[in-house]
């Protein structure tokens, strides 16, 4: 019967030390390690999910999960108006963009309260009907600073139509900004988006607040300018304790309100006054300028 050797040996899969049998053992500690060791850990190009393929496998193959991956990845998507206007809306609100780790490009990540879930739901319908989504809708608890509060989120797949738009809402530094070429493609649906994300109304003014606290001053004065000249609506930049907001005064709120009133989902209503003032329905003026499509 063999005997264990004095001397130790390294596990190529672990890297612990054992004491091999005998001269002719192997380089693993267990069999669990001589099995992982033939394995390897990808993610999918498609969706990101993590997959397992063997060693000598993932020299023939790509790094799809699934064959519905790799058809899906292979077919072109059609971006409609409304997709295009709901990312440029959102990356101005509740939405960021994310790239792991080996993708060249990004995905559209989202969250909102529990609350809200319809108008989430809203959002993953637009995204799954451009075949767009892989994952379903997660909830989940997050410290917000006044206690754990419940969210709901979903994060799309990896798309060079995504990073088209990193490109001109985040610096090299990673900081959030806002480029001309954002207003010049934003419409009245687009504005609906960014209203419903981080917009705000008091209702016995019509003042409307629009948080912007993660722009810097070079994006809010632009912004503020880009008010003024198109829409005719005069807005004022001011500070807070956590940053400095768009400020939008009640004559100039009922201005804002005719643009994005007709795009206001139904589950986003409380963010509409309960009454308008008599002069509200008259002299409903289109705007000069409509966004150019994309």
């Amino acid at each position: 019967m063999s005997q264990r050797l004095a001397k130790t040996k390294l596990c190529l899969t672990c890297s612990r030390e054992f004491h091999p049998w005998d001269d002719t053992s192997g380089n693993f500690c267990s069999r669990y390690c001589f099995y992982e060791f033939r394995r390897v850990h990808l993610k999918c190009v498609h969706c990101g999910n993590e997959f397992v393929l063997p060693r000598w496998r993932h020299r023939y193959s790509n790094s799809f999960c699934s064959p519905e991956c790799f058809h899906n990845h292979h077919r072109p998507i059609q971006i409609s108006f409304q997709l295009f206007q709901l990312v440029l809306g959102s990356l101005l609100g509740d939405s960021n963009l994310k790239r792991t780790r080996g993708h060249p490009n990004y995905c559209f990540q989202v969250a909102h309260s529990v609350k809200d879930i319809s108008y989430l739901q809203h959002k993953y319908n637009v995204f799954k009907s451009h075949n767009l989504m892989k994952q379903n809708i997660r909830e989940e608890e997050f410290d917000s600073g006044f206690g754990l509060c419940r969210r709901g989120s979903f994060q799309t797949i990896t798309h060079p139509f995504f990073t088209m738009f990193h490109e001109h809402f985040y610096t090299d530094g990673r900081e959030r900004r806002v480029t001309p070429w954002v207003l010049k493609h934003m419409t009245e649906e687009g504005l609906a988006y960014w209203y419903q994300d981080d917009g705000n109304l008091a209702k016995d003014r019509l003042r409307i607040i629009l948080s912007t606290q993660s722009l810097g001053d070079d994006s809010l004065n632009l912004i503020r300018d880009w008010f003024a000249r198109r829409w005719g609506i005069n807005c004022t930049i001011q500070p807070t304790p956590k940053g400095r907001v768009i400020y939008i005064s009640s004559i100039n709120g009922l201005k804002f309100i005719k643009l994005v009133q007709p795009y206001i989902q139904p589950s986003m209503s409380r963010k509409l006054p309960e009454k308008y003032p008599s002069y509200f329905w008259y002299g409903r003026a289109e705007p000069e300028n409509k966004g150019e499509n994309p």
